[in-house]
């Protein structure tokens, strides 16, 4: 299943009325001046607006405009359709979470065109459910998942977590019901989860060459 995408663009207009937050500049304290003039965006009255960016969350999605001039958008299809992210969204599924970030993000005052948003980030996820808690499975996975090219300082482990990571690519395997109540707040009995133990595994793509490499994907069309 697809568990997340990112999605970036330089080709968007922001209106001036865009619901925006600016990342204010640092201020410098002998003079009370912000210590840069960068623009983060230019509205389409020409208005300039200065920051080190501008931003703009949401239940739905995380959007940020960078010191760059980069619009990204980051997001969960199944969140969108399910409220959470368990279960996975078939095409249907998939087309009307990318409807509604492209409705609720022109609603923002920012016009672009969905389908030319390239990708710059696509999780692949898959949940396993297993006979014994995730803490008897974890030391197995330290010891099988580690890829020469992924040197050991590279790993993280947590109570309920394992991550391999190098700048392409992340490997993570975890808790999936210990993250849905710490993480999500939801009970998993409440959304029909019967099984007393689930391990999450996902792998992240996490650079557009990556990306298109490994899944043939360039944009979201």
């Amino acid at each position: 299943m697809i568990d997340k995408f990112r999605v970036y663009t330089s080709d968007y207009s922001v209106k001036p009325r865009a619901n925006l937050s600016l990342k204010p500049h640092a201020i410098n304290q002998s003079t009370g001046r912000p210590v840069s003039d960068a623009i983060a965006y230019i509205d389409t009255s020409r208005k300039v607006h200065q920051g080190k960016g501008a931003f703009h969350n949401t239940d739905h999605f995380n959007l940020d405009i960078d010191q760059y001039g980069y619009l990204a958008i980051e997001f969960n299809p199944s969140k969108i359709v399910h409220g959470h992210n368990y279960f996975a969204v078939n095409k249907d599924g998939l087309n009307t979470a990318i409807d509604t970030i492209s409705s609720e993000v022109h609603s923002l005052g920012i016009d672009f065109s969905i389908n030319a948003l390239e990708l710059s980030r696509v999780d692949l996820a898959r949940n396993a459910k297993i006979s014994h808690p995730y803490s008897q499975y974890a030391h197995a996975l330290e010891m099988a998942l580690h890829p020469r090219y992924m040197p050991i300082h590279d790993a993280e482990t947590d109570m309920g977590y394992f991550k391999m990571a190098n700048k392409s690519r992340q490997y993570v395997f975890y808790d999936k019901l210990q993250e849905l109540r710490k993480e999500q707040s939801i009970e998993p009995e409440s959304i029909g989860i019967q099984t007393p133990f689930v391990t999450r595994g996902e792998l992240r793509f996490m650079n557009p060459r990556t990306t298109k490499k490994a899944l043939g994907l360039d944009t979201i069309g």
